[in-house]
C-alpha cells in the first residue's frame, strides 16, 4: 500500500483546494501573533505559554480548515471520478481508503503543527519569550501533555469531516457542511459559557476547559486526562464509520 501512499502525497502538488485552505490556517495565526502586542500584556503572552493558549486564540480556526483539506484529499476525486477509475485498474476500496486516510491525517496535522510553531515563535520574538515575574510549575510536563489533549481534539475534527466527506460527493457541500457542524459546536459552546447549560461533547467547551486547567496548575491531573476519552474514542468511531461507507457507496 506504501506506493499509494505516495502515490496521493505526489497528488496534492497539484491539489489547489488543499493549499488555500493550509494557507488560509498559517495566515491567520501569522495575524493573530502580529497583534499580540496589542494585547493586554500577561504571563500568557509570553510564548513560553503562548503555545498552550494557541488552541483556544487560533487552533479552534485552523482545526475547521480541515474540512477543506478533507474536500480535497476525497470528495474532488468522487466528483470526478477518479477513484471510479481506480477502482476499474484493480486497485482494492481499502488501499485507496487507507492512503487517502494517511495523507489526510498526515498533511492535516503537519498543517496544525507548522501553524503553532510560526504562532509561538512570532509571539516570542515580539513580546519575549518567558515572564520575568511568573514561574509555572512542571512547565514541559504540563505543555507536552496539554499538547497532546490538543491533538485528540485535531484527530476529532478531522475524523468527524472524513466522515462528512463520505456524506457530500461535492467539495463544496462538504466546506458547506464542515463550517456548519463547527458553528453548532461553537453556539453549544458558547451557551456553556454563559452557564445556560454544561455540554460534555462539545470540543470548543474543551478548548476553554484547557485553559482553565492551565491558569489553575491543573494539567497533570487524572482529571484533565479523562476530558480526552471521549473524543478520543469519538474520533476513531468516525473514523471507523467512514471506512464502512467507503466500501459500501456507490463510486460511479
Amino acid at each position: 500500500m506504501g506506493k499509494y501512499i505516495r502515490n496521493e502525497w505526489l497528488k496534492l502538488r497539484y491539489n489547489r483546494i488543499v493549499f488555500v485552505f493550509a494557507g488560509i490556517g498559517v495566515a491567520f495565526c501569522i495575524f493573530a501573533a502580529s497583534i499580540s502586542l496589542l494585547e493586554e500584556r500577561t504571563v500568557y503572552s509570553y510564548a513560553w505559554l503562548a503555545s498552550a493558549e494557541f488552541l483556544r486564540r487560533i487552533g479552534d480556526i485552523v482545526c475547521f480548515l480541515m474540512v477543506g483539506i478533507a474536500a480535497g484529499i476525497f470528495s474532488v476525486d468522487f466528483k470526478q471520478h477518479t477513484i471510479y477509475n481506480a477502482l476499474g485498474c484493480g486497485v482494492s476500496r481499502r488501499e485507496i481508503f487507507f492512503s487517502k486516510a494517511c495523507v489526510y491525517y498526515a498533511f492535516g496535522f503537519l498543517v496544525y503543527l507548522l501553524s503553532f510553531l510560526i504562532y509561538t515563535v512570532l509571539v516570542g520574538v515580539l513580546v519575549g519569550w518567558a515572564s520575568p515575574y511568573y514561574h509555572y510549575p512542571q512547565l514541559a510536563a504540563a505543555m507536552i501533555v496539554s499538547h497532546l489533549g490538543e491533538a485528540v481534539i485535531v484527530f476529532f475534527y478531522m475524523s468527524c469531516f472524513l466522515f462528512l466527506g463520505m456524506i457530500f460527493r461535492d467539495p463544496a457541500a462538504l466546506v458547506f457542511a464542515g463550517f456548519a457542524v463547527s458553528y453548532a459546536d461553537v453556539w453549544v459552546a458558547s451557551l456553556a459559557v454563559n452557564g445556560t447549560f454544561r455540554p460534555y461533547w462539545s470540543p470548543m467547551y474543551l478548548i476553554g476547559l484547557i485553559r482553565y486547567y492551565l491558569r489553575s496548575e491543573l494539567i497533570l491531573s487524572a482529571e484533565f486526562a479523562a476530558l480526552f476519552v471521549p473524543f478520543l474514542l469519538l474520533g476513531c468511531l468516525f473514523l471507523f464509520a467512514a471506512y464502512l461507507m467507503f466500501q459500501k457507496r456507490d463510486m460511479d
